[in-house]
């Protein structure tokens, strides 16, 4: 994604400490983190910064995406979560309101949860996986 990233005018930086094992489906947990990186580029203008972060903590392996876009107000991100649960800022831009719902549902097929929270600025999403 690194390539469309900078084409479409944002940075991304990675931050990857230990290898992270899961037990999961590879092309889900791909989708899952495509899907994530294409909510940034359709939701915060050029300029913004992505970053992404891979930890482990005991039995957890923890997927971070954080960007200086505008982010989500907290009374919304539950809205954002929804299927079809599209935010007043969106709903003149292209899709369903599907791209954060079905992040989620690959999460908790893969018995993890997934918070999103203020990146001061900017939308931090926050995704912890029991490790393989």
């Amino acid at each position: 994604m690194q390539p469309v990233v900078v084409d479409d005018g944002r940075t991304m930086l990675v931050h990857c400490a230990d290898p992270a094992p899961i037990i999961g489906d590879r092309h889900l947990l791909g989708q899952m983190l495509v899907n994530l990186i294409e909510n940034v580029l359709r939701h915060t203008p050029p300029g913004t910064q992505i970053a992404i972060g891979v930890a482990t903590t005991g039995k957890t392996a923890t997927l971070s995406v954080s960007d200086t876009g505008p982010g989500i107000p907290a009374d919304q991100r539950k809205l954002a979560l929804r299927r079809f649960g599209r935010l007043d800022a969106s709903r003149h831009e292209h899709g369903h309101g599907l791209g954060l719902p079905l992040i989620e549902a690959i999460v908790r097929l893969h018995r993890g949860t997934i918070v999103l929270e203020d990146a001061s600025p900017g939308l931090r999403v926050v995704i912890a996986l029991p490790r393989g």
